[in-house]
């Protein structure tokens, strides 16, 4: 019999037992303690809802026992032995009354209790699962019924063992023996990873965890299972992707140092040409020449030093230790050294990039697209190109600006696609590769990159840096 059909009959035995308490009262001589029977009334109390019904059927009962020593002119006892039954009949009704009052707060509570704690099982998305320590299904959630393919009905009552492929099919019954036996817990509280077997026989990763638990010296044992099918297959991408990467980067890294080495060598034959020309034709060269001459030499030492930092930034992703301590003339001065800078424009760095701290090479390659675009598109006699930087707690930013023809805002995103310019090719040089370079360097580091312009007001090209830069591969 259900609560629910307790319940919906609750009303009826109350009256039955009401009716009763009053026909055995009024057929039962004052000198016996009948009015006790209306504790059969007060007692219905606990099929109702509220713990207040008690003391309603209580105060009902009273008003029986009261009524039926009045109506009652049969009395075959003294009066004060059938005014104390009386009186004792009325105490045990509100006796049993309270007793009902707490015993049915408690259970409700209990019960209030228990629809919480199935709410939560009955719609977790892990399933949960208990068993005896015979290893047989107590009960099961709907999402047990969902991972496995079986209807609550299939596998209560059933070895939890077929849930399981072997070789746990057959161990599983062995480990509780050994369990029960020595108390050595090996999952228990511990969880493992292994495979589940769905009704159709079909095999799958999950994560299960188990407790121990006891009730009514009962020894039971609770199973969270979670079907990990999307995670590992997510793991299996992700570990293909990373190898993929691993294997590109090392390409990378292989072509960098073979393109380092195959530009290196006209570079030292370069090289070589000045010392020797600067030597065999030392006494008839003037002044302004043996300058050419050692600008030239510089220049090539210095697209060395370059070519070897092409290849330090190709390993950037696997090391980010190497940082420098930036300073702001030298930095401009290397960076002017390989640009054709007019002495017309002129490029000032302000002393907040003093002591910054971070990697140099990719740093440098940013501001020598940056101040060479700016140089490149400049449209007027004179210019000027300002650097600068500030900090907050977690990133720098850096800015460059200057006072040329502008971007109009249509193209403020566009410039920073590959092979994308502003002129056609045959007006300005380049390939348009800069500007990709420098985005691609900046959210490879962490940081992000933008412009702001007005067409014939100059651009401020703004990047921040993490002060804790976090490599990401990306493709651009």
């Amino acid at each position: 019999m259900t609560k629910t059909s307790i319940r919906n009959g609750a009303p009826l035995a109350a009256l039955i037992m009401a009716v009763v308490g009053i026909i055995f009262d009024y057929i039962t001589p004052l000198g016996v303690a009948a009015g006790v029977i209306h504790i059969l009334f007060v007692l219905t109390a606990i099929w109702f809802r509220s713990p207040r019904t008690a003391f309603f059927f209580a105060g009902i009962g009273t008003v029986f026992t009261l009524k039926g020593y009045l109506l009652i002119s049969d009395i075959q006892a003294d009066t004060w032995i059938v005014q104390l039954n009386r009186a004792l009949s009325v105490l045990a009704l509100w006796v049993v009354a309270l007793i009902v009052y707490f015993q049915k707060r408690m259970a409700n509570a209990l019960e209030q209790s228990e629809a919480r704690h199935s709410a939560f099982i009955d719609n977790a998305i892990d399933g949960m699962i208990t068993i005896n320590n015979q290893g047989i299904i107590q009960k099961v959630n709907p999402a047990c019924e969902k991972i496995f393919g079986y209807v609550a009905e299939e596998m209560l009552g059933q070895n939890v063992n077929i849930l399981m492929p072997e070789p746990y099919h057959s161990e599983h019954n062995g480990y509780l023996q050994n369990y029960r036996n020595s108390g050595f817990k090996k999952i228990i509280g511990i969880g493992r990873e292994l495979e589940g077997m769905r009704k159709d026989g079909s095999t799958f990763p999950i994560d299960l965890s188990v407790s121990e638990m006891s009730l009514k010296s009962e020894q039971l044992f609770g199973g969270i299972v979670r079907d990990v099918t999307a995670r590992k297959e997510a793991e299996r991408s992700l570990n293909r992707t990373m190898e993929d990467l691993k294997l590109s980067n090392d390409e990378l890294e292989k072509f960098a140092y073979v393109a380092s080495h195959d530009l290196k060598s006209p570079l030292r034959g370069i090289d070589n040409l000045t010392k020797w020309l600067a030597e065999d034709l030392a006494e008839v060269l003037d002044d302004e020449n043996k300058d050419r001459l050692e600008k030239l030499q510089g220049r090539v030492l210095r697209m060395e030093r370059l070519l070897d930092d092409l290849l330090e930034y190709s390993r950037a992703g696997r090391n980010l230790k190497k940082t420098e301590k930036i300073k702001a003339d030298r930095l401009i001065d290397d960076v002017r050294s390989l640009l054709n800078v007019p002495a017309e424009i002129a490029i000032t760095a302000d002393e907040s990039l003093d002591g910054i701290l971070i990697p140099r090479m990719p740093l440098e390659q940013i501001f020598h697209n940056l101040i060479g675009n700016a140089v490149k598109h400049h449209d007027k006699e004179k210019g000027i190109i300002v650097v600068s930087a500030s900090e907050s707690t977690l990133f720098y930013e850096f800015s460059v600006q200057d006072d040329g023809p502008g971007i109009a805002e249509r193209f403020q995103e566009k410039i920073f696609e590959m092979f994308q310019t502003l002129k056609p090719r045959d007006e300005v040089e380049g390939s348009g590769m800069g500007l990709a370079l420098v985005k691609k360097i900046v959210y490879r580091f962490g940081g992000r990159i933008q412009v702001k312009s007005k067409e014939g007001k100059g651009a401020t090209f703004t990047f921040t840096w993490p002060k804790k830069p976090k490599i990401r591969s990306i493709t651009i």
